[in-house]
């Protein structure tokens, strides 16, 4: 018996439907205006439903527009043929043995199928097929009622293709941030041999980093901690906004004073976004929480200053 993936069998009001109405498709000779007046109703309430219907050795004896029009045809075109005019080689081996195995058994199956049109064009469909019960309770003929998923399916690819891009792009972005920032313990205890260094982003990419350098007199160690303005690619572009002004302002001009420091920090980043500014018509916030400590050559002082970021000291030491 067919096992179709529980995306594939999952309840929708159409199918709920359809199960309530399926005790009441007995056969009868007045079975075909039964199935006209089936249509009409689903017509107005599923207008895109593909209606079909076969006797047991699988000839088309109904059909109606959108299923013919789906595989390419005209209604009158696909009467009298066999269904498997429509089957494509892109099902899985074994797929429609386990289908027919289930149907003529007077088992109701559903399941996404791979057909072809006219044109040799693959297209899928959600199939329902109900074996309709004769006056002995055997499968006297099938019923077949689909959704065409085509475009759905194609749409979800494409979709799926532009996420993995996305993370693509996001896991290099994170290479890059890592091998400009000290994210492992090793840099970070060049300065300091008894710290540890715990990350751990919301994103692939993180917008926190850790800044440490010797001034270029060699009597001061700095460390900063920061927490950028979002998350994944802003608060990475940011990070590296925020290191680079970091090592411009110590390493380059030579300011070592903490409150100093985070001053033209920030003033720096205000010229990088235009806070002082409108920007076409707005204003930007954008920045970063930020402690930063300055030791002395013996580590025996430490001057702080902080950006919405208090320290916290362990006295006893």
């Amino acid at each position: 018996m067919a096992t179709p993936s529980e995306e594939t069998i999952s309840p929708t009001p159409l199918w709920e439907e359809v199960q309530q109405l399926y005790p009441h498709l007995q056969f009868s000779p007045a079975y075909l205006p039964f199935i006209e007046a089936l249509e009409s109703f689903y017509r107005e309430y599923h207008p895109e439903l593909l209606l079909v219907e076969t006797d047991l050795q699988g000839i088309i004896t109904y059909v109606n527009e959108p299923f013919a029009r789906a595989a390419g045809y005209q209604p009158g075109e696909l009467l009298g043929q066999n269904i498997n005019i429509l089957r494509s080689d892109a099902n899985e081996p074994g797929y429609f043995r386990d289908l027919w195995n289930t149907i003529t058994q007077g088992h109701p199956w559903r399941g996404k199928v791979k057909n072809r049109t006219q044109d040799y064009e693959l297209y899928q469909i959600d199939l329902l097929i109900l074996p309709i019960p004769g006056p002995d309770k055997k499968p006297s003929r099938y019923l077949g009622l689909a959704y065409d998923i085509t475009h759905r399916l194609e749409t979800e690819k494409a979709l799926e293709q532009l996420r993995t891009d996305f993370e693509d792009g996001l896991r290099y972005a994170r290479r890059i941030q890592r091998a400009i920032f000290p994210t492992r313990v090793n840099a970070l205890q060049k300065f300091f041999p008894e710290s540890f260094l715990l990350t751990h982003g919301r994103d692939i990419v993180s917008g926190d980093f850790c800044w440490t350098a010797r001034s270029p007199m060699g009597n001061r160690t700095f460390l900063a901690v920061a927490d950028c303005t979002g998350h994944g690619i802003p608060g990475g572009l940011l990070t590296m906004i925020g290191y680079n002004l970091l090592n411009q302002i110590v390493l380059y001009r030579g300011i070592s004073v903490p409150h100093q420091i985070l001053a033209e920090l920030h003033k720096g980043l205000r010229e990088y976004f235009l806070q002082d500014e409108a920007e076409e018509g707005r204003f930007v916030k954008d920045g970063m929480e930020i402690i930063l400590c300055s030791f002395d050559y013996g580590m025996t002082e430490v001057q702080f200053a902080g950006a919405n970021r208090p320290p916290l000291a362990n006295p006893a030491r």
